[in-house]
């Protein structure tokens, strides 16, 4: 199943805010890496700049509801608002903070992990490419075979 929009528009908003951040503390970029200073802290100015946007096409969204004539639509509106303050943690600014700052803490420490390693992976490959190539196997799955109800 599909996680609610709301989720995409959560996911968004945290991918800005690293994007963002991330570009502002950038150190250096080479060849096979990148350097930047952010560890993961999030400001209460962050959640608030956060918070406000979407709570702005959370009023958007419930001022639609109450003007449309369309019962579905009004449902699904309600629905997609209602969602939306879930996924905020109901536009509480300090419960949102904490929340967003232990999301990102956890992404940008995964992000240096994988930049530490990454030198390392590309130059094992650029190595093993030149002595052999990599192994190449075709998966050859049996195919079952269709069961038959006999309708009982």
């Amino acid at each position: 199943m599909r996680n609610p929009l709301a989720m995409d528009v959560f996911n968004e908003e945290i991918c800005t805010l690293l994007k963002k951040k991330i570009r502002a503390s950038l150190d250096g970029v080479d060849d096979l890496s990148i350097r930047f200073d952010y560890e993961g802290e999030v400001s209460l100015k962050d959640s608030e700049e956060i918070l406000e946007s979407v709570n702005a096409v959370h009023a958007r969204v419930l001022k639609a509801a109450a003007h449309t004539k369309i019962p579905e639509r009004k449902e699904a509106l309600l629905l997609f608002a209602e969602t939306l303050s879930r996924s905020f943690y109901g536009f509480e600014p300090d419960f949102f903070q904490q929340n967003v700052s232990r999301i990102v803490d956890d992404v940008v420490s995964q992000i240096h992990a994988s930049l530490e390693i990454w030198p390392t992976l590309v130059e094992i490959c650029y190595f093993h490419k030149d002595k052999r190539e990599f192994p190449q196997i075709k998966v050859q799955n049996k195919k079952v075979k269709r069961r038959v109800s006999t309708g009982g």
